[in-house]
């Protein structure tokens, strides 16, 4: 499945997945080779991400089966919050 219909439904269930504040913390940018970027605003952010990572993927991996990344990169981006 090509990378961006796998982001496409990364983003549409990135609420269920991680829950509401995270959501709208944290977003999804990229889809590369079974690997989700995602942008964070603050470093704090980036350090959950980071610690809850293995979490999230098992996660996504329950609701997008075999599409879903293996692999999560968190990149601060200041401003980013939607």
């Amino acid at each position: 499945m090509e990378d961006a219909l796998v982001l496409g439904r990364v983003a549409g269930c990135w609420e269920k997945v991680v829950g509401p504040e995270i959501a709208r913390q944290v977003r999804p940018q990229l889809v590369r080779d079974g690997e989700l970027v995602v942008s964070v605003d603050h470093p704090a952010w980036a350090t959950e991400l980071e610690l809850a990572g293995s979490a999230v993927l098992g996660r996504l991996a329950e609701e997008l089966g075999d599409v879903a990344p293996k692999r999560l990169s968190v990149r601060v981006v200041p401003g980013s919050r939607r």
